[in-house]
């Protein structure tokens, strides 16, 4: 029995075996371990055959930053850099060998990547277009329990803040909004009932807020496309023209703050007639070339990456 305990207690306070990656890393959103190892970049680099590289984003001090002496460097971003990280908002181009992000710039060394594509098509597999609008062509029914909710841990970032409690208190004149996330929080559903799966919880709901920190042309993260996946009716800010490359620009509500009646009379026009929300729900939501648009994205990164070797 103490031998045993002596070894269980060596075993608890021993170090944690540092884990390799194919790639580097450096001021990046995670660190090293099984999430970094797993990550969609590891597994995108692995399945194209990319040698390997040094990743940079903008989570640390630009200053302490350490390029990599024997590998090809590449800056990737999914953050509105122009809002939190201004040091950055040059995407490093001329310091690395490429940059990638949300913006629509027009660089020789740069690709508009947004990191939605990270979210919701597979790193590993030739046609992750045709499994993108699959998986967003779902058929749903527009009987839900749940009115509205929305899934936000703060409302005091970027140029949007403020708007996501005005709108969960627009909305609050129609029925209960089911705030799970840390602002505003009122319920507990999400975690007691759904074990923080997001996309089941989405399942159960008619509607739901989500609005991007900050208006930016081009600045599309994955709040609009989760509502999307799961049947329920995306109540979206940001991008006046979201995704218009695979998105259906009447497949969700949108809210404008200094006329938020507009957004009321159309949702309880939905939630009263369920015949329209059902017509709402099962609309084609997806552009037709929006598989074509994704293969060729993931290809271009691919041949780009490799190309730097």
């Amino acid at each position: 029995m103490k031998d045993r305990f002596i070894r269980a207690y060596r075993a608890f306070n021993a170090p944690i075996p540092k884990m390799e990656t194919r790639n580097q890393y450096e001021s990046w959103w995670s660190k090293p371990g099984p999430e970094l190892n797993d990550s969609w970049i590891e597994k995108f680099c692995a399945f194209h055959q990319i040698p390997p590289l040094q990743f940079i984003s903008c989570y640390k001090n630009r200053e302490t930053i350490q390029k990599s002496k024997h590998l090809k460097t590449v800056f990737f971003s999914g953050e509105h850099l122009q809002d939190r990280f201004k040091e950055y908002d040059d995407h490093m181009i001329g310091q690395v060998d490429y940059s990638i992000g949300f913006d629509k710039l027009e660089h020789p060394n740069y690709l508009r990547f947004p990191l939605w594509l990270l979210y919701f098509t597979a790193p590993n597999t030739k046609n992750p277009g045709k499994d993108f609008v699959a998986a967003f062509s779902r058929k749903w029914t527009s009987d839900r329990p749940f009115f509205c909710s929305q899934i936000s841990s703060h409302d005091e970032r970027g140029n949007g803040r403020g708007l996501r409690t005005s709108c969960s208190s627009a909305l609050a004149e129609i029925g209960e909004v089911l705030n799970v996330g840390r602002l505003l929080n009122n319920s507990k559903i999400l975690q007691e009932k759904y074990h923080n799966n997001p996309h089941y919880f989405l399942r159960d709901c008619r509607f739901n807020i989500c609005l991007e920190n900050s208006y930016a042309p081009g600045y599309v993260t994955e709040k609009i496309f989760r509502p999307l996946l799961c049947g329920a009716i995306p109540i979206y800010w940001g991008d006046p023209n979201p995704e218009s490359n695979i998105i259906k620009p009447n497949s969700f509500l949108r809210y404008d703050s200094e006329n938020p009646e507009s957004l009321i009379k159309a949702v309880r026009d939905l939630e009263e007639n369920e015949g329209l929300r059902s017509d709402f729900i099962h609309q084609n939501k997806i552009q037709e070339g929006a598989a074509d648009w994704i293969n060729e994205k993931h290809h271009t990164l691919a041949d780009e990456l490799r190309n730097l070797q």
